[in-house]
């Protein structure tokens, strides 16, 4: 006669197994903050989307109203500089400052966005409540003797050499604060003005500095180019920020802006600089010869960024035994 043994197996879930992130039948988690978080322009991932990204993009100053207490991912573009008045400097670009993981709270966040320099004025700083981007700096303007550019989150450009020894020094990229209000910052020095050129023979303006490369200095024969921009997609699409603006001339080849979106230099005559792109933070173009007036700057720009369905900490973990 033969004998079974009959084991009691378990079917289902197994002993002490718990929900991953995203599934747990607990109405603590997966609460949507984007539906009582404001401010700025939002922009919040369909239910299906994998990422659930919320993002707030803010063009003018306002309010960031945070419903939650996590962190967050910000972008800020300070205003460019404006350029300089006549055989004169570009503006320098609004610095940039970036962080992936700020700590908010559930209060509220004055947002301020630096508007552009106008001539010979310094592009206004960006905040996102006490974390600001330094604005950028403006040309130094021919009119005086070697003017340099002004420091700023991207040095301005200097003006020409005129009866000084030389030209005007390129503006200092200003240091941003102290980390870890941020994780990354961009910035750089503008351009040196040339000490020859143009029928007197005392120099041309130089290019302001841009957040991917500094001002060009400025030869016998052109202005110096403004710096180069920098591509980002914190907000969802790739965009150019923080060109410099070119320098100005007498008459020939003036500064081009960097990456196209900083104000180009005046070539001489009684046009301006070019002026900046708004809300890219780009430099305004030196003015050239006749009285030539210098471009503005563009104005600032902000992002925040976070995931939408916040967790709640103090949940329990839903063990299944």
């Amino acid at each position: 006669m033969s004998i079974f043994r009959i084991e009691k197996k378990t079917i289902g879930r197994p002993q002490n197994f718990k929900y991953p992130l995203g599934l747990l039948p607990n109405p603590a988690y997966g609460a949507n903050v984007a539906e009582t978080t404001t401010g700025g322009s939002q922009i919040v991932d369909s239910p299906a989307s994998p990422t659930q990204n919320a993002i707030h993009k803010f063009t003018t100053s306002g309010t960031f109203s945070s419903s939650f207490t996590g962190t967050v991912e910000y972008f800020i573009v300070a205003g460019g500089g404006g350029g300089g008045y006549q055989i004169a400097g570009g503006g320098g670009a609004g610095g940039v400052l970036y962080n992936n993981s700020y700590p908010v709270t559930s209060t509220n966040y004055t947002i301020t966005i630096g508007a552009g320099g106008n001539q010979a004025t310094r592009g206004g700083n960006t905040h996102i409540g006490s974390i600001f981007a330094h604005g950028g700096g403006q040309g130094g303007s021919g009119t005086g003797d070697g003017v340099p550019g002004a420091p700023g989150g991207c040095g301005g450009g200097g003006a020409r050499r005129r009866l000084a020894p030389s030209g005007g020094a390129g503006g200092l990229a200003v240091n941003p604060q102290p980390a870890p209000v941020y994780k990354d910052a961009y910035g750089n020095n503008g351009g040196v003005g040339s000490n020859n050129g143009n029928p007197d023979n005392n120099g041309q303006g130089a290019g302001g500095g841009g957040i991917n490369g500094a001002g060009g200095n400025a030869s016998p024969s052109a202005g110096g180019g403004g710096g180069a921009g920098l591509t980002f997609a914190f907000d969802g699409s790739s965009t150019v920020y923080g060109g410099g603006g070119g320098g100005g001339v007498w008459a020939g080849t003036a500064g081009g802006g960097g990456s196209g979106i900083g104000g180009a230099g005046c070539p001489g005559g009684p046009t301006p600089g070019g002026t900046g792109v708004v809300n890219r933070g780009s430099g305004g173009g030196g003015g050239g010869y006749g009285n030539s007036t210098g471009g503005a700057g563009g104005s600032g720009y902000a992002v925040i960024k976070y995931i939408s369905t916040q967790g709640d900490p103090n949940a329990p973990t839903h063990d299944i035994n």
